[in-house]
């Protein structure tokens, strides 16, 4: 086996990856060039070695007292395969619950460092077999100052080690607050970063372990008459990796804020898999860091569309991670 240090992707694609904030080939970047997507200036990318994502990332995992946000999901099987409506175990076909997971066994090592997001670094690892070529294992991962979020793909051939290794699976790790942020009355404060996700989709319609980059916005908002500060959380800009083929905005509004958490309640550990515990449709996300610097969380929907690159009557379900900082 060895690590791949390139996206098997169109060339204009793999540039914009590559080069990230710097435009590709006189064309527009994929991850926008020279503004970030909020119009303003774009600060230079700093590379990290695989070494520094390393340090980094193991840092983080120890950072945080509380278990991680996790979200499994399987590849749909054959057509004429019976697709089940929640992930258990020897059923396949779609999303899981989220739950709190540990990622006390990622593996850190073998990571390239892609660019910078809206401000985060992101950084890719595929792992390939040494005989055939064919890619066993691919993963990206994004990180803050107090957290990281992380999609990986099902592990194969010789990675494959468990029943678990045939899952995708995305995480958001590291030193949760367990508080909301302080907002004005009337005010509102936003976190703004990237989103990582997968595109599990159904068999006929194209090729599994499609990977999705976007920007995402995080906005805290104290309403009048409200006993709760409220969240609204936008993913916008995504972009498949493989053919530049634009997704609709995904969106999620009025969120109560409870205990520095919105969105979903994670289930138990026994009901993330092995039980017929529902499959999420939505989101989670946390507050992370002293003075709720930054917010991380995972997402899954379905039924999302192509703009305007695949027929409407396309079902998809997209699952991932994003992490965001402070305006």
């Amino acid at each position: 086996m060895r690590y791949q240090g390139s996206l098997r992707t169109q060339p204009v694609l793999a540039c914009a990856f590559a080069v990230a904030l710097s435009a590709c080939g006189g064309g527009e970047s994929m991850l926008r060039s020279p503004t970030d997507a909020r119009g303003q200036p774009s600060v230079a990318p700093v590379a990290f070695t695989t070494e520094e994502i390393a340090g980094a990332l193991s840092a983080l995992r120890g950072a945080g007292e509380v278990p991680a946000l996790a979200w499994y999901g399987a590849r749909y099987p054959a057509q004429e395969a019976v697709v089940c409506l929640a992930l258990i175990i020897d059923c396949e076909g779609g999303l899981g619950p989220i739950h709190h997971g540990s990622v006390d066994d990622l593996d850190f090592s073998g990571f390239t460092f892609l660019a910078r997001h809206n401000g985060v670094p992101l950084a890719r690892k595929t792992v390939v077999a040494d005989d055939t070529g064919k890619t066993l294992y691919r993963a990206l991962v994004g990180w803050l100052d107090h957290g990281f979020f992380l999609v990986e793909t099902p592990r194969m051939g010789a990675l494959t080690q468990n029943a678990d290794d045939r899952y995708y699976r995305a995480y958001s790790a590291g030193d949760a607050t367990g508080t909301g942020p302080d907002v004005l009355p009337g005010g509102t404060a936003t976190w703004f970063g990237a989103m990582w996700g997968l595109l599990l989709t159904k068999p006929d319609l194209s090729e599994p372990d499609a990977f999705v980059l976007g920007d995402a916005t995080v906005t805290v908002s104290s309403r009048p008459g409200a006993a709760d500060l409220m969240v609204d959380v936008k993913f916008s800009g995504i972009r498949h990796e493989a053919t530049g083929a634009g997704l609709a905005d995904i969106r999620w509004g009025g969120l109560p804020l409870h205990a520095g958490s919105f969105g979903i309640s994670p289930a138990s550990a026994d009901d993330a898999t092995v039980s017929r515990h529902p499959a999420s449709d939505g989101i989670f996300g946390r507050f992370y860091g002293p003075n709720h610097e930054e917010v991380g969380g995972v997402f899954g929907r379905r039924e999302i569309e192509f703009d305007g690159n695949v027929a409407s009557e396309a079902r998809l379900e997209v699952s991932g991670a994003f992490g965001a900082r402070r305006d």
